[in-house]
């Protein structure tokens, strides 16, 4: 299973294209103006050289505003988590969003009624410190550990301590920058914070205590939060998915230069590592632009993707070079191959061929391929045979009769050219390739907006 963890470790990313409006009636009503208690934290609140903010909280209020009707001033990037507790205490902001509940908090703040996300406490140390070992409680003990001045997860620490019988001598920071200076300095042996941050050349040992975090407005602002509230319930309703895809933007592993693993996972690329193993991998040539080869040399997306990640782990590999898709299930169905690139979520076919299925790392949809202003519904479909995806999204959607099955995707296209078939269903990026590539301007495709497809590795 560390093996199926660590190469689960890159995760598709699906980029959403904002749509921007501008107001232009003079008699409009000027949005509410809300102070935010905007402190510097990686992955949270971000402010680049140019001014350009950014992160998971950052986002998550441009989303609400959307609902709400706010617009936002920033206040206290320079300050700490508990400088922005503070100003919300005095007044000199009206909200924070990465607030966790603790009884002495409810006393004092209000907290919206749905949570923005979940905070985790964390227990790191700077990569490479092998003396500090992953769950042998003994190497803990007697540490230097790094904590954020008025963190909640401190509390937790101490008590994750007292559990597992070691002692610690804590060390207080004002700020994240601090505390990560001390860590990269060997100021400190170890930190403690939330996981609402980007680890950097840090080596994950611990986490716990997974809690939800909320907005928090003072207790003399009920309107106010029941405003908040209700832009949250649309937001829900809109998109259920936000606080993942948040996540995934902002704390994916892919965002820094190093993949965080667990001592496990660093024994076992070791081991991989020094066996002197190369692995063979294993994916379906006739995806154009997925997936192909050319000239003999591996081409598309599902191969650089995996490629990254293998430069980046040090992994040793070959693709398998399968002529098509026939010889492709063959040698898979065999065993033939240490990772397979392209199974898509069918967990008993894997477990079947002797495979187990990691967490998804690419997704896309599926589009109809047809002439050129071909109109109304399609009585006749070009399938490809053996392709497990698309088999079953045809099948759901067109009655066994309407099907004809062909060897390649190639001669599923010329079904359409030849009018043999009214259409062909396709990889969405298959399809437009296939589109912008037909010089007489013939064909044209149109995406299924509500069917996706995601790509897992197989192992």
């Amino acid at each position: 299973m560390k093996k199926l963890r660590l190469l689960s470790l890159i995760i598709a990313a699906l980029m959403l294209m904002p749509v921007c409006f501008s107001a232009y009636a003079e008699e409009a009503e000027q949005p509410e103006v809300l102070k935010v208690g905007f402190f510097a934290f990686s992955g949270y609140h971000i402010v680049d050289s140019n001014g350009r903010r950014s992160g998971y909280g950052y986002e998550f209020l441009q989303r609400l505003a959307i609902h709400g009707g706010w617009s936002y001033e920033y206040i206290g990037y320079e300050g700490s988590y508990a400088d922005a507790l503070d100003m919300l205490r005095s007044g000199e902001v009206d909200i924070v969003t990465s607030v966790s509940k603790t009884p002495e908090r409810e006393e004092e703040f209000l907290f919206s009624d749905q949570s923005i996300g979940v905070n985790s406490t964390i227990f790191t140390v700077k990569a490479g410190n092998n003396s500090i070992v992953e769950g042998d409680y003994s190497t803990y003990d007697g540490i230097s550990v790094g904590m954020l001045e008025g963190n909640s997860k401190n509390a937790n620490f101490e008590r994750f301590a007292e559990e597992h019988g070691f002692t610690f001598k804590p060390e207080y920071f004002a700020d994240q920058d601090e505390l990560t200076d001390a860590l990269q300095s060997g100021g400190v042996d170890a930190a403690v914070t939330g996981s609402l941050r980007l680890l950097e050349n840090e080596w994950l040992l611990e986490s716990f205590d997974a809690s939800p975090f909320y907005i928090c407005t003072r207790k003399d602002r009920t309107d106010l939060m029941k405003q908040i509230n209700s832009a949250i319930n649309e937001m829900d309703l809109h998109d259920p998915n936000w606080r993942d895809v948040l996540h995934e933007n902002y704390y994916s592993t892919d965002k820094s230069g190093d993949i965080i693993m667990n001592a496990g996972e660093r024994s076992f690329l070791n081991e991989l590592n020094n066996s002197g193993k190369t692995l063979k991998v294993l994916f379906n040539p006739e995806r154009v632009p997925y997936s192909y080869f050319k000239d003999g040399e591996a081409k598309g997306i599902l191969p650089e993707i995996f490629a990254s990640l293998a430069e980046r782990l040090g992994i040793k590999y070959e693709f398998v070079p399968v002529k098509d898709g026939n010889e492709y299930f063959a040698v898979r169905a065999a065993g033939g191959a240490d990772v397979v690139l392209d199974f898509t979520g069918d967990y008993s076919l894997a477990e079947q061929e002797g495979y187990k299925i990691t967490v998804p790392y690419f997704q896309t949809s599926f589009a109809r391929l047809t002439l050129d202003g071909f109109t109304g519904n399609a009585e006749s479909i070009a399938a490809v045979e053996r392709s497990d995806a698309l088999e079953s999204m045809i099948s759901e959607r067109y009655p066994k009769e309407a099907i004809q099955r062909y060897p390649t995707t190639r001669e599923c296209v010329d079904a359409v050219l030849d009018e043999k078939a009214e259409a062909t269903i396709l990889y969405s990026y298959t399809a437009e390739s296939y589109v912008r590539h037909d010089e007489r301007n013939r064909l044209s495709s149109v995406v299924f907006g509500d069917v996706s497809l995601a790509y897992d590795y197989c192992l």
